[in-house]
């Protein structure tokens, strides 16, 4: 094997791994969920870091993106505050936004329970 051809081999082994790596991140990113039991603090910022590592690698992820897969993510105990943020205009969508309405949500929770 020449020199040439076992960098070649080298080059296809190492973007094979980084393709993978990119696909993982992206179901990563596109699949988070919330786990019983887990603060919103936490899983927002899971899913923040999630869409930034995505970015890292070369994703295209928006603020708008990380925000949807947030809500899309909640446990059904959050099902009320998704109907209400149903109604909301997509511009008034910030990420900003919407994880200030899930920390409020999660303490009118906590605040109701006994």
């Amino acid at each position: 094997m020449t020199t040439a051809e076992m960098w070649s081999t080298l080059q296809d082994i190492f973007q094979r791994k980084s393709l993978m790596k990119k696909m993982k991140a992206r179901r990563e990113f596109y699949t988070v969920a919330m786990n019983i039991g887990e603060g919103m603090l936490g899983y927002i910022n899971r899913g923040r870091n999630l869409g930034e590592n995505l970015k890292a690698m070369g994703g295209e992820v928006t603020e708008m993106d990380v925000a949807m897969n947030v809500l899309n993510g909640l446990t059904s105990k959050y099902e009320n505050l998704l109907v209400a943020l149903d109604a909301k205009a997509e511009d008034e969508l910030s990420l900003v936004f919407v994880n200030s309405r899930l920390l409020q949500e999660e303490r009118r929770q906590a605040d109701k329970s006994p």
